[in-house]
């Protein structure tokens, strides 16, 4: 039940590029890319810890529960389930960036290899 509250959007805040690029990311955060190792080195954005979705429950603890969180993937959908997870576990300021890795690197932003 808790996960369906979070997953609904109760627990975590949903984020543009924009508002993450002129807000967040000046800020003391911390950007998680629940990606797969492959994709994450690919490409991913500055700062990003790669900690795949599937690994995401056991690596809690690399996870600094103290500063803002925000969580990216390719498109979307899994960087939500991430949200989700760490809005679950008590994390109390987590964000979903929208678009992604994807959006992006289609925007012609940075991404680091």
């Amino acid at each position: 039940m808790i996960f369906l509250r979070a997953l609904l959007g109760q627990g975590f805040k949903s984020v543009s590029i924009e508002d993450y690029r002129e807000s967040i990311q000046k800020s003391d955060h911390v950007l998680v890319d629940v990606r797969s190792p492959g994709e994450y080195h690919r490409g991913h954005v500055s700062r990003a810890v790669n900690i795949p979705l599937g690994d995401l429950d056991s690596r809690l603890g690399e996870i600094p529960r103290d500063k803002p969180v925000v969580v990216i993937c390719e498109s979307g959908s899994r960087s939500r389930l991430g949200a989700a997870t760490l809005a679950e576990h008590g994390f109390r300021d987590v964000h979903d960036l929208r678009g992604g890795t994807g959006l992006w690197a289609s925007r012609g932003l940075p991404l680091k290899r």
